[in-house]
């Protein structure tokens, strides 16, 4: 039982259509948007403040992440590393499988990817007409193409402290952090 009066007050579906309007004249601030947006964050960090770069995210983009959030995410950047590296993984490991390389020779080394992923990949079909090679291709180079566009356009910092987070495959356990040690 509501004390709602249809007759005199407005409609829930008025209310709501008037509540997303005020939303989408508010600044937007989503969860997990400091983990998304961190290495982003961490790059810019190196030549903005933070409270310039909630200025900037604010003013430009509408998105409400305050200098203190952005400050206590560098400098506790574990978690927010560690996601990184769970986004670039698996990019990762199609080109190391496809140029047969380690995952660490496609993340640390930029030139040596370049020379390397120039040439076509070593993918095992009975024959390039395989219905299935067109398509292998196609990911092994939208691989190469991520880890060129994500990996590789982050600050060298950035990807040194998240390389011990890709695990080679023959080990079972991620790094772990000496947290309070």
């Amino acid at each position: 039982m509501s004390d709602f009066n249809e007759d005199e007050d407005k409609s829930f579906e008025q209310i709501g259509s008037e509540l997303v309007d005020f939303a989408k004249e508010k600044e937007t601030s989503i969860r997990g948007l400091v983990t998304e947006l961190f290495p982003f964050i961490y790059t810019a960090s190196k030549r903005m403040s933070t409270r310039a770069i909630s200025k900037y995210l604010l003013e430009s983009q509408n998105v409400k992440l305050s200098a203190a959030t952005i400050a206590k995410a560098l400098r506790e950047p574990e978690k927010h590393v560690e996601a990184f590296a769970d986004k670039v993984e698996p990019y990762a490991r199609r080109v190391s499988n496809a140029w047969n390389l380690t995952i660490l020779e496609v993340l640390d080394d930029h030139h040596a990817f370049d020379l390397v992923t120039q040439h076509d990949p070593k993918i095992a079909f009975e024959s390039d007409e395989s219905p299935f090679f067109s398509e292998a291709l196609g990911e092994c180079e939208e691989a190469r193409r991520i880890i060129n566009s994500i990996w590789y356009a982050q600050d060298v910092g950035l990807r040194r402290m998240t390389l011990p987070y890709f695990v080679p495959d023959d080990e079972k356990e991620p790094p772990t952090t000496n947290k309070g040690k």
